[in-house]
């Protein structure tokens, strides 16, 4: 088990989908495939159950990430914090908000954000409160 077979695992868990995924993560759909086969392989059991309409986690699936996704967040962060102390800010800022605020917000904001700091991949998460916090 390693660092991107994790961090796969996680992205798919959290998106729901191999498409969505490799999006996010600048990834061929073949190799993220093949992250969770091997990871799976070495656990010997599934993760996931695939349907028509995505991935869904399996219950040792949903193990895996509630004891991995605080981890993951932290090498990334860790990632991120070094590389910004070399030079201007970089990295993945996720930015949630409540429906009302975002309308007024998220515009401007994210469109602030791209010309100062182009180095900042911007996430803005509209949702209500309870699910912002969780």
């Amino acid at each position: 088990m390693d660092f991107r077979q994790l961090r796969t695992f996680s992205c798919v868990a959290e998106l729901g989908s191999l498409s969505k995924a490799s999006d996010t993560l600048r990834v061929a759909q073949p190799a993220l495939s093949r992250q969770i086969k091997l990871l799976e392989h070495e656990l010997r059991v599934e993760l996931f159950t695939r349907n028509g309409r995505g991935m869904v986690l399996t219950e040792a699936g949903r193990l895996l990430l509630a004891r991995t996704s605080g981890i993951v967040r932290q090498i990334d962060q860790i990632r991120d914090d070094i590389q910004s102390a070399k030079g201007p800010p970089s990295g993945q800022v996720v930015l949630g908000l409540v429906p009302t605020v975002s309308c007024v917000l998220s515009a401007r904001f994210a469109r602030r954000c791209v010309e100062k700091y182009p180095g900042i991949s911007l996430r803005i998460v509209e949702s209500y409160s309870g699910h912002i916090v969780e």
